[in-house]
């Protein structure tokens, strides 16, 4: 940046003189066979790459040698290869900008680097983010030094080697039991697990920094820097190892950026091979989150590209663009003013070849940016409630406020020049602004409506005690498909037993002494007799009832619907008692919880296919068969229920301890609807299986849609383990 003394419009750059800032450091490279230097500013930790051409007349520039003896200079040492003048004249001001020289006063004499004034050392808005808070803890350098023969092996080839080979084992395994893997995710919410999340995520990110520190120390790189970020008030460590970047080697640098995510990935993978055998509920809680939080997050956030972590560097370095998110940013503005003001700003120092590499990584960079910040204002809002608002418009306030004091101080200056660009960038920024404004909240979601459901089956035979007694003996499993009249359960009830038997020897005695009258020609004994023997056939038909179904058979043929029946054996099942259900297997629907906000817009598509999708089986279409007209607070299925690990948020039910059973009930009112299962698909579902089904389209904007969804997402994992915790 140049002084307020200096006006370049009037100024005659060939009798200027230069000097170059204090602390830059110039290391050659070599990029696709041709010879680069990579710039080093230590003071500010910024790298800039410029040819060789650039860097013999920059060498020049001592504060004594003017810009046309420079020019000349390079032009008779590089002959053909020489700097142009207008392509000498684009580098001296771009030392300017990036405040890497300045110039020498009238007396010939260098004055000492200034930063302009009213500039932060840093050059950031004087407002802080309270969503991205940095805190110095010094410089770690000595002690890297003295701790690096411990570690170093880590990144050897063989190690490295070794540690992929425990990844890929470890990844096999996790994927063999998945299922269980998943289920264990409901101790991820739960706010006893808070501690020990903070715990295992303080713990990883050292070790993750560290990771980085060693291996930039390996390569002969200095570690300036150890710290602390708060991202929305989560601890983050962060280490200073920008000066890798003078390395010569693209794949050292590459190595150092990567380190630290190989680091947390071999940890996760170790914990997830420790965690499959351990039989310990405490240590199986604890190498599931460092599994979680070594694999899930490290690979959400250090290997994204589009932040300004890991991946970051390690595209840059892979694209051989030194500063990639600044010079993305400084495109995107570009493009921008040409958009608002129809012109240009003076053109960057990029190959065409890099060109679209630099645009496209600057614009998914600045959607990223917004879509992150919209999405930690949101959840600020949610989990903080009154005081997440504030904080999101403090937040808010210092993302926007520096860029828009910027906008309107150059708005001003490019007006008393341009009047007529001014009025065309406020006519084209309002036209954008309705346009978002309008796909945002007027235009329609195309998001469809996802309810969650629960497999059952359709046409349900339940099979009761029909006489009261021990169960003796079981021969049926849950799940194994019978036919009918086959035998299920034998059940004991001596009583029962003893009177059928007692009615079936006093109905022998009485037809003997029927017989016996007869023979004797009595016949007033006889029809007394025949009388006994008649209320006694009357009374046996009902004994043999109830002695007959102490032997449980199935009545239909299907598959048996109950949970450890062999927990049945010796207990007394009194009459009337559910013991079982056989369920027809081609038979199957989902009961499905629909939430009140989208009943209208789900009531039309009764009769209409819907899409049914499961956790391990690709999507179904059904039918929706109907929508009950009255919302309920009844809970359809204990498996959606948030303390079972289910969806939908519930309190204590009212009729808790009754008879009914019903100890939760859901927090808010939903609608009951029903989908049809095509018996081709059915036999790939099983009763009990939780579902997402998607009916219909969201009747609300896009904003909404994505306000509401972030919202409720955050809302409901925390409602989940919330009740998880209250269960417990």
């Amino acid at each position: 940046m140049v002084s307020d003394n200096n006006n370049l419009a009037t100024l005659n750059l060939n009798c200027t003189k230069m000097q170059l800032r204090d602390g830059l450091i110039f290391s050659p490279q070599t990029h696709h066979g041709q010879v680069f230097y990579h710039i080093e500013c230590v003071e500010s930790a910024s790298f800039y790459r410029i040819g060789y051409a650039e860097y013999v007349f920059i060498s020049l520039l001592d504060g004594q040698t003017t810009f046309a003896e420079a020019l000349a200079i390079n032009a008779q040492r590089l002959g053909a290869q020489s700097l142009t003048t207008q392509q000498a004249t684009t580098i001296y001001l771009w030392l300017l900008e990036k405040g890497l020289g300045a110039f020498a006063d009238a007396n010939g004499n260098t004055n000492p680097f200034s930063r302009p004034s009213g500039r932060s050392k840093t050059g950031n808005s004087a407002i802080p983010n309270p969503f991205w808070i940095k805190v110095p803890l010094g410089n770690p350098d000595r002690l890297i030094r003295a701790l690096l023969p411990g570690f170093a092996w880590l990144f050897s080839p063989v190690a490295t080697a070794l540690g992929v080979a425990l990844m890929i084992a470890a990844a096999w395994t996790t994927a063999t039991n998945w299922e269980q893997f998943l289920s264990s995710s409901e101790i991820l919410f739960s706010p006893r697990n808070w501690l020990w999340m903070t715990v295992a995520w303080i713990a990883l990110k050292v070790v993750h920094e560290l990771a980085h520190a060693f291996a930039c120390r390996r390569y002969g790189g200095e570690v300036r820097e150890i710290g602390v970020a708060f991202v929305l008030f989560a601890p983050l460590a962060y280490v200073d190892v920008t000066s890798s970047w003078r390395l010569p080697s693209k794949w050292s640098r590459i190595h150092v950026s990567i380190a630290g995510i190989y680091v947390e990935l071999l940890v996760a993978a170790a914990a997830a091979l420790i965690w499959q055998h351990t039989e310990s509920k405490f240590a199986s809680h604890m190498l599931y989150n460092l599994i979680v939080m070594a694999s899930v997050s490290t690979l959400l956030f250090n290997a994204n590209p589009l932040m300004r972590f890991d991946g970051y560097f390690i595209l840059s370095d892979l694209l051989e663009i030194p500063n990639l998110y600044a010079e993305g940013s400084k495109m995107v503005h570009r493009q921008i003013t040409r958009f608002l003001y129809g012109r240009s700003a003076q053109a960057q120092q990029i190959r065409c070849t890099r060109r679209w590499w630099v645009s496209g990584y600057g614009w998914a960079a600045a959607v990223w940016r917004i879509v992150l910040c919209v999405s930690l204002a949101i959840a600020a809002s949610v989990l903080f409630h009154g005081a997440g608002f504030a904080l999101t418009m403090f937040a808010v306030a210092s993302w926007v406020g520096k860029p828009a004091w910027q906008f309107a101080r150059g708005l001003v200056a490019r007006y008393n020049s341009s009047p007529m660009q001014v009025w065309r960038a406020l006519a084209l920024s309002s036209l954008a602004v309705v346009v978002v404004g309008l796909a945002l909240f007027r235009m329609p979601s195309p998001a469809t409506v996802s309810a969650p459901g629960v497999v059952e089956y359709q046409d349900v035979q339940n099979l009761r005690s029909l006489t009261g007694g021990f169960v003796r003996e079981v021969f049926v499993a849950d799940g194994q498909h019978v036919v009918a009249g086959q035998r299920l359960l034998a059940l004991e009830n001596p009583e029962v037993s003893t009177s059928y038997h007692d009615l079936c020897l006093e109905i022998k005695q009485t037809e003997v002494k029927y017989q016996a009258a007869v023979d004797r020609h009595e016949t007033a004994d006889a029809q007394v007799a025949q009388r006994q023997i008649a209320a006694l056939t009357e009374q046996l038909s009902e004994a043999q009832y109830r002695f007959e179904s102490l032997d449980a058979r199935a009545p239909v043929s299907g598959k048996i619907i109950r949970r450890s029946l062999e927990q049945l054996l010796d207990v007394y099942l009194p009459e009337g008692e559910l013991m079982l259900s056989i369920g027809n297997e081609n038979s199957k629907e989902v009961i499905v919880s629909i939430d009140q906000s989208h009943f209208d817009s789900v009531a039309p598509h009764v009769g209409q296919p819907v899409h049914i999708r499961t956790g391990s089986h690709a999507r179904v279409t059904g039918k929706l068969v109907r929508v009950e007209p009255r919302a309920t607070s009844r809970l359809i299925h204990p498996a959606l229920s948030a303390s079972e690990g289910g969806p939908l948020e519930v309190v204590p039910s009212a009729k808790r301890g009754s008879s009914q059973g019903d100890d939760y009930e859901l927090a808010e009112p939903c609608f009951r609807a029903v989908v049809s299962v095509p018996a081709d698909c059915a036999t790939t579902m099983f009763s009990g299986q939780r579902t997402n089904v998607m009916i219909g389209y969201r009747g609300e904007s896009i904003g909404v849609t994505f306000y509401r969804t972030i919202g409720d997402w955050i809302r409901k994992k925390t409602a989940i383990a919330l009740s998880s915790t209250a269960n417990t």
